[in-house]
């Protein structure tokens, strides 16, 4: 198509195929009373390079069942909104690289930009850069009718939603869509993953995000209280996955500054990392509830808090039920706080990590929690579990209660969890008598008959502390001794001393080595003993030099006559002593006895020795490239 403006009173497209290809000032705008551009059943449909001015009157295209549009660099124009620009009823759109030119310098709306009917649908968007838009209705990409939605490298900048529109809330919707979002960025993005760009978590779908950065990101809860209610959480059953993905100073007026995961289903974290991630209430980066499996893999977190004025719980997570397995997983300056104490009851716990309600078969292993804070539990508080949580493999380090006690680990009673092969290092309380580093809220068993080994044995195993005391306190039974061993660790110098020990080692032996190679090639003896009746040939290598060049000389002692193993191009063979005259030692009879040859062989042996010698001595000069590595 040329460059201009085309009219069209519609263009039905059923089971047929229309691709148009345009230029950069190519339009084509829709009269009549038709409410599409483009439609029709079975259609497949290819639109390049084409502008389209629009208004909310008709749409660019109704994609219906078995249709298939490409929508590629494309621009949608208009003045103030955009909306209604396509319909999806069974059919499957793929938009590469939309933008939108909007006429006017002001606020810059898009609502209701893709709709799904009854049937549902597919689409995708690829590589696709929007930046400075607010967003109202529904979500910029599907509702909750959609089959599935494919992001992938996409890049989404400023990007508000519309408070005031109660339908942006994901509460409001609980749609069944099957949502991927690859290597895609959002900067400064209202409520993302919840009604901003797309509505993927809390839903009956499965929501995967890969390889995404989130910046400075913004959630908004306006109905926190239903989301929190045990009617949504039956309702919901989605699964989702996060991996490879960054949070950074992402935040939340609810509860997750990141991510809020409410749903039965399974919950998948790994490879993640959360940066300088807050939200108001619960769960500074990570809020969970639910009855599925949470998985937890080598996550960071780092610099991450909860505040609010009444209670603060878990600085970086909160979880709150399910089968939960926390492995590899980081966590620094943390912190849960209360900013403003409005009663006494006001308190913050979990500087790192909130437990409520874990279910059967919970595991943590290979945690490291350091410079963590709160009121209780200056990294981890445990509210309560189905049966006790095994912590192993870890590490607390640094971490402090400010009041209420546990600097590391603040749990009700001692049968909740199980501490195996863990290390508590300088742990602190501000409060006398709280436990550095465990505090227990109660006993857990009848007081009359207490039977403390059993009670410590079941609760800690190997592990260590060097934590001032008193390290372990009990609220109604006061403070214990020998639950954590002494922790033992070499000091600075002898570490060094070790380092440098093994350093030395090594270099040592790397030299030793190379010195015997560089021997090897400078001096070999190689032996010919013959086993056939033969007479023996010797051949001695050895290396003579003077002059700073290296010179080997070989000198072989044959029977005359016998050709010398040796190839001619490669050894200078003088088989003449230096007067250049030929001497013959014939022979040894083998008609003689065998004594006889031995004195005849010890006889030429020693004239070998003497200068007088006349038998020859075959002498080569071999060059050091020449002789076997």
């Amino acid at each position: 198509m040329k460059e201009g403006l085309f009219i069209s009173h519609g263009i039905d497209v059923v089971q047929k195929h229309l691709i148009l290809q345009g230029y950069s000032q190519t339009e084509i705008a829709l009269v009549g009373e038709q409410h599409s551009l483009f439609s029709g059943n079975s259609a497949n449909i290819s639109l390049h390079n084409i502008r389209f001015p629009i208004n909310n009157r008709y749409n660019i295209a109704r994609i219906d069942k078995d249709s298939y549009l490409i929508f590629k660099d494309n621009t949608i124009s208009t003045t103030a909104v955009v909306g209604n620009c396509f319909e999806i009823d069974g059919g499957s759109l793929l938009i590469t690289n939309l933008k939108l030119d909007f006429k006017t310098v002001g606020e810059r709306r898009v609502f209701n930009l893709i709709k799904f009917g009854e049937l549902g649908g597919y689409l995708q968007v690829h590589k696709t850069y929007i930046e400075g838009i607010t967003v109202g209705g529904k979500p910029l990409f599907g509702d909750e009718r959609a089959t599935g939605i494919s992001i992938r490298k996409c890049q989404f900048k400023h990007v508000q939603i519309d408070k005031s529109n109660i339908s942006n809330n994901v509460d409001t919707i609980v749609g069944s869509t099957n949502i991927n979002i690859t290597r895609c960025t959002f900067i400064d993005v209202d409520n993302a993953l919840i009604g901003g760009i797309i509505n993927g978590l809390n839903w009956n779908g499965k929501l995967s995000v890969i390889g995404s950065n989130f910046k400075n990101c913004h959630n908004f809860d306006v109905t926190i209280g239903i989301s929190m209610s045990a009617s949504h959480t039956d309702i919901t059953s989605g699964d989702v996955k996060f991996k490879d993905d960054t949070f950074e100073d992402s935040s939340s007026t609810g509860y997750g500054g990141a991510i809020r995961f409410v749903s039965n289903g399974e919950l998948k974290i790994e490879d993640c990392k959360f940066i300088g991630c807050n939200s108001l209430g619960k769960g500074g980066a990570i809020f969970t509830q639910g009855n599925g499996f949470h998985n937890l893999q080598d996550l960071k977190f780092d610099s991450c808090s909860v505040s609010e004025n009444e209670i603060a719980d878990g600085g970086s997570l909160y979880i709150d039920g399910g089968e939960n397995l926390l492995e590899d997983i980081s966590i620094s300056n943390s912190q849960a706080k209360i900013v403003v104490v409005l009663d006494s009851d006001s308190v913050s716990r979990g500087g790192a990590i909130f437990i409520i309600n874990w279910g059967y078969d919970s595991e943590i292993k290979n945690l490291e929690i350091d410079r963590c804070s709160a009121d209780a539990g200056g990294a981890i508080y445990i509210e309560s579990t189905s049966e006790r949580l095994e912590i192993k493999k870890s590490r607390f380090s640094n971490n402090k209660a400010n009041s209420g006690g546990g600097g590391s680990i603040y749990a009700s009673i001692p049968q909740l969890i199980y501490l195996r092969k863990d290390e508590f290092l300088s742990s602190s309380v501000l409060i006398a008598n709280k436990g550095s580093d465990l505090h227990f809220g109660d006993i857990g068993v009848d007081t009359e008959v207490i039977n403390w080994i059993e009670i410590k044995e079941n609760a800690v195993d190997e592990s260590v502390s060097n934590s001032s005391e008193p390290r372990v306190c009990i609220e109604t039974q006061g403070c214990q001794e020998g639950w954590l061993l002494e922790y033992k660790k070499l000091p600075g110098w002898a570490t060094a001393l070790v380092v440098l020990f093994s350093v030395v080692l090594t270099a040592a032996t790397v030299i030793l080595v190379m010195c015997c190679v560089w021997r090897c090639r400078k001096n070999t003896k190689v032996s010919n003993i013959s086993t056939s009746g033969q007479d023996d040939t010797n051949i001695k290598v050895s290396n003579n030099s003077t002059s700073g060049q290296d010179n080997t000389n070989i000198q072989v002692n044959v029977e005359e006559g016998r050709q010398i193993g040796a190839n001619a191009n490669k050894f200078n063979i003088n088989p003449f002593p230096s007067q250049q005259q030929r001497n013959i030692c014939p022979p040894i009879s083998t008609a003689l006895l065998f004594e006889q040859q031995l004195q005849q062989q010890q006889i030429q042996q020693n004239n070998l020795q003497q200068p007088s010698n006349k038998c020859p001595q075959y002498q080569a000069n071999l060059e050091i490239d020449d002789l076997p590595q």
